[in-house]
């Protein structure tokens, strides 16, 4: 207890008072700041007990969100797989070249003859690592029943000679979902024809143009 020297009474002593002007004690009551503010009708809000707002996304955002993202998927994928399709139908064109080089290399060796369905294994054995390519719609190699003479390709992937005559050849390849507009043809119209028109026999010119080649070749 202590003695107030200006009124001789006992007071007890508080560890929480602070002197304000003038030399009066005033009492702090223990315990956590409590935070007030006036409103402009002159309501007292304790502010300590104002919830806080609640943080994150609310469900209309999130909705915002996920119509967003399926626009652009919408948008994307399509996109993607037809430039996976382009891109395999390019190394289609690949092949093509490739089984061209073959073709003409053995013309080199034979005299200028070019090959026909019979000499289809020596063909495969001229490419690279001595066989056909690798199919890119299937990523197998592709067999001689999927490299045609004297027919089209059906399927993707797939390539063919069409004619092989002695003469000459036109070869083609099949792309996601039909023939690919690319033709690779070494001979005369007289020897080949046109477009359409492989296959319809021999025109006179010694050659024997039918479907199975000439007649030496078989």
């Amino acid at each position: 207890m202590l003695d107030d020297p200006r009124g001789g009474r006992e007071i007890m002593p508080n560890l929480y008072s602070a002197h304000a002007p003038g030399g009066i004690r005033h009492s702090i009551p223990p315990g956590p700041v409590r935070s007030t503010g006036i409103t402009g009708s002159g309501r007292v809000i304790d502010r300590s007990r104002v919830p806080a707002s609640p943080s994150g996304f609310t469900l209309i955002e999130l909705m915002i969100v996920l119509v967003v993202v399926g626009i652009l998927a919408a948008i994307a994928i399509p996109n993607f797989l037809s430039m996976q399709d382009r891109a395999r139908e390019a190394r289609v064109k690949a092949c093509m070249h490739n089984l061209q080089c073959a073709i003409e290399d053995y013309a080199v060796t034979s005299g200028g003859i070019y090959p026909t369905s019979a000499q289809k294994a020596i063909i495969r054995g001229l490419h690279q690592q001595g066989d056909w390519p690798i199919n890119p719609f299937t990523n197998q190699r592709l067999t001689d029943a999927e490299v045609h003479f004297d027919s089209d390709p059906v399927a993707p992937g797939e390539l063919a000679v069409n004619p092989a005559k002695t003469c000459g050849y036109r070869i083609k390849g099949y792309g996601k979902s039909g023939l690919l507009s690319l033709t690779l043809s070494i001979g005369t119209s007289d020897c080949i024809g046109t477009e359409g028109e492989e296959g319809d026999g021999g025109d006179g010119d010694g050659h024997g143009d039918g479907d199975g080649g000439d007649g030496g070749d078989d």
